[in-house]
């Protein structure tokens, strides 16, 4: 499996964007501005720079329209207000949901939508309060990297696997 993840993973960015970069050219070609939906994604540090590269418009109209109004609505809750990870974990969440819907009407769209806000919420937490003030340098970069780039590959499984599939995986596994 983890061969067909890495193969996924590399097939879905190439076809993706390969589509948007003709679309792009075809707009330039036409005269109209579409603008750039990729910027090496998967040279990203964290999750949250990987889906600032990746599908940037997509990318941006969840954070407008489902994000950030979830923010403003969680913090309207006085219990709420002074509690900033509480709001930002559960708006990466329900936003990583919709993300997952979007996609798809499956369980496992579902799946890989709050398998990408959980590690939005774990990136945060690493970056406010677990990571040592020391830790940087090129080893810690390509570190960053190889962990977001380990991170959205298994993440495609979800998004491409049905959940049947991931159980038949774990059972051949256990034998």
């Amino acid at each position: 499996m983890a061969v067909s993840l890495v193969a996924y993973s590399a097939y879905i960015l190439l076809d993706f964007s390969g589509y948007t970069d003709i679309a792009v050219g075809v707009g330039r070609w036409l005269g109209v501005r579409v603008p750039e939906n990729f910027d090496r994604p998967y040279g990203s540090r964290s999750l949250a720079e990987f889906w600032r590269r990746w599908h940037m418009t997509f990318s941006g109209f969840l954070r407008a329209y489902v994000f950030l109004p979830l923010v403003r609505g969680l913090n309207r809750w006085e219990a709420l207000r002074r509690r900033r990870l509480v709001v930002t974990s559960v708006a990466y969440l329900l936003t990583f949901v919709v993300c997952g819907l979007w996609h798809g009407d499956r369980l496992h769209f579902v799946v890989w939508g709050a398998w990408h806000g959980a590690g939005l919420i774990v990136g945060r937490i690493w970056r406010d309060r677990w990571r040592p003030s020391g830790w940087q340098g090129p080893v810690y970069e390509a570190a960053s990297v190889a962990a977001t780039w380990g991170f959205v590959t298994v993440g495609w499984g979800w998004f491409h696997y049905p959940l049947s599939e991931w159980a038949a995986w774990a059972e051949a596994v256990m034998r």
